[in-house]
């Protein structure tokens, strides 16, 4: 069975807590998919646990601790084990077939690295609003997904 891999900005949880719409629709899509297995990719929260095997959809969940945080992103300004590095490591363990990122804008570096080092993977960008961070210099994707009218 082909693999997905949702990949969830590091805003909200998925399935969110509270409010949180594109990490509804991933999560309501991804128990809707039959004929892939679905994998998602989100920021962690207190509430749900780091790795979760739930209504069919496989859960990574992405904790950053407070030191790290308050020392290398706060005060620092340095992101040494940045998101997009976490999320690397978990793709080359998953080892999707597609890689469906949802508004996202800081995924140039991610979209680079998967092109460089995991070149059978098709990337989908979704963005789902407006976005002008999107220009001529982000990387090739498979497939983009935008607003229009």
């Amino acid at each position: 069975m082909k693999k997905v891999v949702m990949i969830a900005g590091p805003w909200h949880p998925v399935p969110p807590i509270k409010g949180a719409a594109v990490e509804t629709w991933i999560y309501e899509v991804c128990k809707r998919l039959l004929r892939y297995q679905p994998h998602v990719i989100s920021i962690g929260s207190n509430f749900h646990p780091k790795r979760e095997f739930k209504d069919g959809v496989f859960f990574y969940r992405i904790n950053f601790g407070k030191l790290y945080t308050r020392v290398f992103k706060k005060i620092l300004g340095w992101d040494v084990y940045s998101y997009n590095d976490r999320i690397f490591k978990l793709l080359k363990k998953i080892k999707p077939d597609i890689l469906h990122i949802h508004n996202y804008y800081n995924s140039k570096e991610l979209i680079l690295k998967v092109r460089k080092k995991l070149p059978f993977v098709k990337v989908v960008l979704h963005m789902h609003n407006m976005s002008s961070k999107i220009d001529s210099t982000f990387p090739e994707v498979d497939c983009f997904i935008g607003v229009s009218n």
